[in-house]
């Protein structure tokens, strides 16, 4: 499926198009320590902590809050990163806020810098004619512009988490997931490039451990939409492990977790297992035995 950078468009805006949202609920006994590589209230994404500071403040100020949190203003480096960063601030706010990064031009023109020294290796800058030096993410299209360092505006902190690990004296971490996952706090997913009916996606997904992915929330679904951009260039929809081969019109995902997000199209009605369709994004029931590509989903363990 070709998710391109027009699926980011969509992430900032996804959360009006969800439903069913039951919030404070667990959906899996996960291993505690899975949970303890980043500080309560921060977001885990692999090896990095994020967080959305809800307060207004100029560049300089807004990076010396997140250095007191322990971090930097948030330096991004994919697009699975780009897609937690966007939902953070989206869910905090519930607004279309211009937010900062720790983006800034260098003493060269166009030479920009992250505030914690990580190599610039994704941008989406639109290079304006002006001389402002710091960058912010715009939601009206949720690309990155130049604005006045002095500018007010809410921030995205990040940090890493195995120095929190070593700042606990704790040793050898092994971070939760397997090889080629891509880990979203206790939950681990990947996505798999290949086309199967759903009871042989399925089958592939318990072989590595999991089952084809459930989505619990609007940060679990950016992430999968930004995970399939990542690894396909295809225009195929995409299974998840949501079905009514039990009921009809009560489906139920294949790993037994509740049913508590939703982002239902249901322009069709003759198939009874649901797959993230191209061309709007959206959740479609559609005959079993088609062929889809298909994202796994499992828990994380943590292994020291």
């Amino acid at each position: 499926m070709a998710f391109t950078l027009r699926s980011l468009f969509l992430l900032c805006g996804i959360s009006a198009l969800l439903t069913g949202v039951v919030a404070g609920r667990k959906h899996y006994s996960k291993d505690m320590s899975c949970d303890s590589s980043c500080p309560e209230g921060w977001t885990q994404l692999g090896s990095r902590c994020f967080i959305y500071q809800d307060v207004s403040l100029p560049f300089v100020d807004a990076d010396n809050v997140c250095r007191i949190l322990g971090g930097n203003l948030a330096s991004v480096h994919s697009t699975l990163e780009y897609a937690v960063v966007l939902e953070l601030a989206k869910a905090a706010t519930q607004s279309n806020r211009d937010i900062w990064l720790g983006l800034h031009e260098g003493i060269e023109y166009f030479t920009f810098l992250w505030t914690d020294g990580s190599r610039v290796d994704f941008n989406l800058i639109v290079d304006t004619d002006t001389n402002a030096a710091c960058i912010m993410v715009n939601f009206s299209d949720t690309r990155w512009y130049r604005e006045g360092c002095n500018v007010r505006n809410r921030f995205v902190c990040a940090r890493d988490a195995q120095e929190i690990l070593n700042q606990q004296s704790v040793s050898k971490v092994e971070f939760c997931c397997p090889k080629g996952w891509t880990q979203l706090n206790g939950r681990c997913f990947i996505y798999e490039d290949k086309r199967m009916s759903f009871a042989d996606a399925e089958h592939i997904c318990k072989i590595l451990g999991g089952n084809l992915a459930s989505v619990h929330s609007a940060l679990e679904y950016s992430l999968v939409l930004a995970l399939i951009q990542e690894n396909s260039d295809s225009h195929d929809d995409v299974w998840l492990g949501l079905n009514e081969a039990i009921e009809k019109k009560k489906p139920t995902w294949t790993d037994g977790s509740i049913v508590d997000f939703t982002a239902f199209n249901r322009d069709n009605d003759y198939g009874d297992c649901f797959e993230i369709e191209f061309s709007d994004l959206l959740w479609d029931n559609d005959d079993c035995g088609d062929v889809n590509r298909f994202v796994c989903g499992r828990d994380a363990e943590c292994r020291y």
